[in-house]
C-alpha cells in the first residue's frame, strides 16, 4: 500500500482561487500558516496580482491553520494579511513575484 505524503503547502481546488489554471500553474501562490479561531477569516490586500489595499481578498481555508490564496496575474507586488479584513498583521509588508511559492506564519499580537 503506497502512503502518500501530506502536501505542506495546503493547495485550494482551483474553483477555490477563481483561477482558470490549476494550482500548480499559478504564478504567484501564497500558503499561510495561522490559527485566527474559528468562525474568522483571513483576507489579502497588496498592490498587484489582483490586489488592492483598500479591500481585502478572502483566502481558502484548507484545514485549522492552513490558508491559501493564488493569483493568475504575473506581476511582484506587496501584501499583507489581516484576520477579518479588519486585524492587520505587524511588521514589514511581504514581497511577491511571479514563480514564487510563499509560505507564511504570519503575526497579529505584539510579543510580550
Amino acid at each position: 500500500m503506497e502512503r502518500r505524503r501530506e502536501e505542506k503547502l495546503c493547495p485550494p481546488p482551483p474553483c477555490c482561487c477563481k483561477a482558470k489554471l490549476a494550482w500548480e500553474e499559478l504564478p504567484i501562490r501564497i500558503c499561510v500558516h495561522c490559527d485566527v479561531g474559528f468562525g474568522n477569516t483571513l483576507t489579502i490586500r497588496g498592490n498587484a496580482g489582483g490586489l488592492c489595499w483598500c479591500k481585502g481578498l478572502p483566502l481558502c481555508n484548507r484545514g485549522a491553520d492552513c490558508w491559501c490564496w493564488g493569483s493568475e496575474k504575473p506581476l511582484c507586488g506587496e501584501y499583507k494579511l489581516l484576520i477579518n479584513d479588519a486585524t492587520w498583521e505587524l511588521g514589514e509588508n511581504h514581497r511577491f513575484c511571479p514563480g514564487e511559492v510563499q509560505k507564511i506564519t504570519p503575526s497579529f499580537s505584539p510579543k510580550a
